[in-house]
């Protein structure tokens, strides 16, 4: 039973102990050598060695004066230690015993007959609570993934009081105004719907401010805002450069390399003066903080907004 023990749990003290009450008086010294290798400040096996020890001490020589009352001392240690032994022997032999008999009936068909029936009557037979129809939930939730997804889509859209898609069952809250999503780095977004929330007049051009105190880009329809975004801009060793710049050139991906970097496939890549450029970001998530070497840092779904609206000769106005 000790071995079986050690060998589901090989630091079992108490296996230990009985191992080494039950061996040879070499093998107790190397059992509790082990135990107390598992936990030297155990009382029990420093004891145990005192007594594994006294086993191996040579007979002292018979004499009639000394030797009675030595042996009656060591005799009398010999026997306490025995009782000690065989009381842990026996405990130990019980708690494997019903161990292992606890395992043997829970592992039994009959048991386990016995109680799946039990287990399902937890549950009620009958529903408590007043479902709504089927037809009803279905409409509800097209509805409201109708209003969220025209809402994500838009996101200067305004809600008329002839609105129908809010749902009156189960209210959604959705943000007023939210960025588009960006949904897949191999497929480019989808351009949105036209709304009325946004008007720029007839003619109006589309042109971007990149304001680097805010670490903010707002876009502009001729002077109409439209949007507004939060950057990182360039740290003060590699500043970004300020003035009034035309986009030269875009990239749906682009690597990018420096001193002391080398960035693959950069999302939404649209450069305006020589190595410097508006584009997503997939390394960092510190915006409203300047971390680049000069570039404009958007978030990638932010730049994917700003990408399909940009053109070659796109103004971009950078000051402090």
């Amino acid at each position: 039973m000790a071995r079986e023990a050690l060998r589901l749990n090989p630091d079992n003290e108490d296996a230990w102990l009985l191992l080494a009450a039950t061996a040879s008086p070499r093998a107790s010294l190397a059992y509790l050598q082990r135990l107390l290798e598992i936990n030297p400040h155990n009382p029990q096996a420093a004891a145990a060695m005192q007594w594994a020890l006294s086993r191996l001490e040579p007979e002292p020589p018979v004499e009639a004066t000394d030797t009675k009352p030595v042996r009656v001392r060591r005799k009398n240690g010999q026997k306490h230690w025995t009782v000690l032994l065989l009381i842990l022997v026996c405990g130990f032999g019980l708690t494997c015993l019903a161990a292992l008999v606890t395992q043997s009936a829970l592992r039994s068909p009959a048991f386990q007959a016995a109680w799946i029936p039990a287990a399902r009557t937890w549950f009620p037979s009958t529903a408590t609570q007043e479902l709504l129809p089927a037809n009803e939930i279905l409409s509800t939730s097209v509805q409201a993934t109708a209003a969220a997804q025209e809402t994500i889509g838009l996101p200067f859209s305004s809600i008329t009081p002839n609105s129908t898609l809010i749902p009156t069952v189960i209210p959604t809250l959705i943000p007023s105004s939210l960025p588009e999503l960006f949904t897949s780095p191999t497929q480019a977004p989808p351009t949105p719907e036209a709304t009325a929330a946004v008007q720029p007049p007839p003619g109006a051009v589309f042109w971007i401010e990149v304001d680097l105190s805010a670490q903010r880009l707002r876009a502009y329809q001729g002077d109409a805002l439209i949007n507004a975004f939060i950057i990182s801009g360039g740290r003060k060793p590699t500043p970004t450069v300020t003035g009034k710049f035309r986009v030269y050139v875009k990239y749906r991906y682009a690597d990018m390399k420096g001193r002391g970097y080398y960035l693959e496939n950069v999302p939404f890549v649209m450069y305006f003066y020589e190595s410097y450029g508006v584009h997503g970001t997939y390394w960092h998530n510190n915006f409203g903080t300047p971390m680049s070497h000069g570039c404009i840092n958007l978030r990638t779904e932010d730049a994917a907004w700003l990408y399909r609206r940009v053109k070659i000769g796109t103004v971009i106005e950078i000051h402090r």
